[in-house]
């Protein structure tokens, strides 16, 4: 997982933040919509361009610049991710089954054939939900609470 050092000149208050981090960061600010395969590369730069001002001192002069963890027991090694909820798969669950691809919460969930991933609005970020569409032969969509597209 690619970890980066913000830090302000001024107050001295720094923060390492990683894509998926800054990628919050920015749709909580209404910036950027839910994307799952957006490239590190867009998001690190639009957080670069919005990221002007520190949290601490609100001062401008933030810096951005990549961070190498002290700690890192794998060597720098992108830290793999889950398929469903994106989050870090534990490192220990990866020694023990190496080629998996979800985390333990996601596969408690899928092998109890619970609900399928969520779906998020091409328009707007939401979350999807399923809606009934026409009397008679009952038929589905899915289809957005805020905005009204429908899939």
């Amino acid at each position: 997982m690619s970890l980066y050092l913000v830090e302000t000149s001024r107050c001295d208050h720094t923060r390492v933040l990683s894509i998926t981090q800054m990628q919050e960061w920015l749709g909580d600010r209404g910036l950027f919509r839910r994307n799952k395969s957006a490239d590190d590369e867009i998001v690190l730069e639009l957080f670069r361009h919005h990221y002007t001002h520190c949290d601490q001192c609100n001062n401008t002069g933030v810096s951005l610049r990549p961070h190498q963890d002290e700690w890192d027991d794998f060597g720098g090694l992108d830290q793999a991710t889950c398929e469903d909820c994106k989050k870090p798969i534990d490192p220990l669950r990866l020694e023990v089954f190496p080629d998996t691809r979800v985390c333990s919460s996601c596969q408690r969930v899928r092998e109890a054939g619970q609900s399928e991933p969520t779906v998020y609005c091409d328009r707007c970020g939401d979350a999807m939900t399923s809606r009934k569409v026409s009397s008679g032969i009952t038929r589905y969509v899915l289809a957005c609470p805020s905005c009204g597209y429908q899939q």
